[in-house]
C-alpha cells in the first residue's frame, strides 16, 4: 500500500511540474502571439508613448526592464495613463517618446517580431499538453482493459 501511494504522489508531481508550465505556455501563446502578430503587420491603434520612469526586475533570472508612461493616439481619443514598454521599442531614456502600435492591450513596435517568441511558447504548450492527453486516453485505456479481464488493473507503465 505505502509503494502505492509513493508512486501515485510522484505520478502527481510528475503531472503538475509538467501539466502546469505547458498550461502556461499555451496560454501565453494564444494570448500574446495574435496581438504581437497584428502589430508586425501595422495593424492596431497608432500613437505615441512618452516614457517617464523605467522598473527593472532582477529576481527573473537577470535584469528586465520596462519603461511606463503615457499612451496617447494618434486621433486624441486612446489615453493610457501607466503604460508600460519592454526593451525593443528604442525608448532609452525618461522623455523619450516612440511611435507605438496598442493591441490587445498592449503597446508594440510596428513590424515587431516578438509574435515569434509567443507562438514558439503556445506551441511548445500545445505540445505539452497534447502528450499529456495522450497518457491520460493510454492510462484509461489500460485501466479499463484490466476491468474487463477481471485481474486489478495496476499501475500504467
Amino acid at each position: 500500500m505505502r509503494n502505492a501511494l509513493r508512486r501515485t504522489g510522484a505520478a502527481a508531481a510528475v503531472l503538475l511540474f509538467t501539466l502546469l508550465p505547458s498550461g502556461i505556455a499555451f496560454g501565453l501563446g494564444v494570448t500574446e502571439a495574435p496581438p504581437a502578430f497584428a502589430a508586425s503587420r501595422g495593424q492596431g491603434t497608432p500613437g505615441t508613448f512618452t516614457a517617464v520612469r523605467q522598473e527593472c526586475d532582477s529576481t527573473r533570472g537577470g535584469p528586465v526592464c520596462e519603461w511606463h508612461g503615457t499612451f496617447t493616439s494618434a486621433d486624441g481619443t486612446v489615453r493610457i495613463a501607466d503604460a508600460a514598454v519592454g526593451a525593443d521599442t528604442g525608448v532609452e531614456a525618461a522623455g523619450d517618446r516612440a511611435e507605438l502600435l496598442l493591441n490587445g492591450g498592449r503597446l508594440h513596435r510596428e513590424g515587431t517580431g516578438e509574435w515569434r517568441t509567443w507562438a514558439f511558447w503556445g506551441v511548445l504548450g500545445a505540445a505539452g499538453l497534447a502528450a499529456h492527453a495522450a497518457l491520460a486516453v493510454r492510462w484509461t485505456l489500460r485501466r479499463m482493459r484490466g476491468r474487463r479481464s477481471g485481474a486489478p488493473a495496476g499501475p500504467a507503465r
